[in-house]
């Protein structure tokens, strides 16, 4: 299998659980994996979204900063960005990704 088809098939496996709201299971499959934002962006950032959603904050805003030059430009991102900032009292830079 190629790794592009492998990266798909991770990203879809990721989006799957997230919808599915079984963040601690995309955590753990990330984890699995090994992700590194600078190589797997988008599943990176349904890690952050699990993260998010789970409650850790810091984490989901270390990999969110790295994710930035990359997705900086999709508003789901800057949106999910944003509300990460706010849960962790960032508000300005909040603001400015809102």
């Amino acid at each position: 299998m190629s790794s592009l088809t492998s990266s798909n098939t991770n990203e879809q496996t990721l989006l799957s659980l997230f919808q599915a709201g079984r963040h601690f299971e995309v955590v753990q499959q990330a984890n699995a994996l090994g992700l590194q934002p600078q190589l797997h962006p988008v599943p990176c950032q349904i890690l952050a979204a699990s993260c998010f959603q789970l409650a850790e904050y810091s984490r989901a805003g270390e990999l969110l900063e790295q994710l930035e030059a990359a997705l900086g430009g999709d508003t789901n991102f800057l949106s999910l960005y944003g509300a990460n900032c706010r849960r962790l009292g960032q508000l300005d830079k909040a603001e400015k990704l809102l």
